[in-house]
């Protein structure tokens, strides 16, 4: 991991496409970009750790990542795969509560992110209350996306583990 120099335009422009700044306008995207710095990940290089605190947010900007998690044994196996193209971000629970990260990001490809660090968030927030709050109502947002999709994945799991029992009893 390297830290590298992307223009204040380059930023906003990316920020402009992500759902979480959608709605914030110009100024408040150039506050956004100035609080956000860029790293650049090798290929195969961890972004993420699964298990450890998280205290930034992730912007995707070039390159292809997978989500891994991991089993009871330790084993690693992939949820998901994104692509900067899809203008996805990850680690946005560290803007709401620094606690450990709920899967590892490992770089498919050479990757460059945009990261917001929670204290910087914390900063603007202050300061700005509007985009604190956008910013907060777009995570919790995707955050009830994500619990629905997850409520479901665990009925039809349910409905599974049933018919299993059924049919052995």
């Amino acid at each position: 991991m390297k830290k590298i120099e992307i223009s204040i335009e380059e930023k906003k422009e990316k920020l402009s496409k992500v759902i979480l700044f959608q709605n914030l306008n110009l100024e408040e995207l150039e506050l956004i970009a100035e609080a956000t710095y860029a790293l650049e990940f090798s290929k195969d290089e961890i972004i993420i750790k699964e298990g450890e605190i998280g205290d930034c947010l992730y912007i995707l900007h070039k390159g292809t990542v997978k989500v891994l998690k991991e089993t009871f044994a330790k084993e690693q196996y992939a949820v998901a795969q994104i692509d900067a193209e899809g203008n996805a971000f990850f680690g946005e629970m560290a803007l709401i509560d620094k606690d450990a990260r709920t899967a590892t990001i490992r770089a498919v490809s050479d990757v460059v992110t945009l990261v917001l660090e929670s204290s910087s968030f914390e900063n603007l927030a202050n300061n700005n209350f509007r985009i604190g709050y956008l910013i907060l109502k777009a995570v919790a947002k995707k955050l009830t996306e994500r619990l629905k999709s997850a409520n479901s994945d665990i009925a039809t799991l349910f409905g599974a583990l049933e018919e299993e029992i059924e049919q052995e009893g």
